[in-house]
């Protein structure tokens, strides 16, 4: 497995190349999920800038664990047979992250 601090050094040489050009992304939160993550990387010494760079370099890497996150995603959303979550769909993304711990350095 590719070490993550590596992955992103690797990234953050790529962003200093004249063509690679920084892409702003707008995420809209519940005001209570947006609190929560924040106490959560706040606690972590994380940044909302690093924590989402870094799932993106796991997904755009194919990191296994992100694959099972983005099916399990996948598959609420066709279950329910809409494009929004309702909170204990939310709930259950969330425990399947924090099950299988994308962050662990195993």
């Amino acid at each position: 497995m590719i070490n993550l601090l590596l992955v992103l050094q690797r990234r953050q040489a790529v962003g200093k190349v004249k063509d690679e050009i920084r892409k702003g992304v707008h995420v809209s939160l519940l005001k209570s999920t947006h609190r929560d993550l924040k106490i959560k990387l706040i606690r972590k010494g994380l940044t909302f800038q690093e924590m989402f760079e870094s799932l993106a370099v796991k997904i755009v890497d194919g990191d296994n664990v992100m694959e099972k996150i983005i099916d399990e995603i996948l598959n609420v959303k066709n279950t329910k047979g809409s494009s929004k979550f309702g909170k204990s769909d939310a709930e259950s993304v969330y425990d399947s992250i924090e099950s299988t711990n994308p962050f662990s350095k195993s």
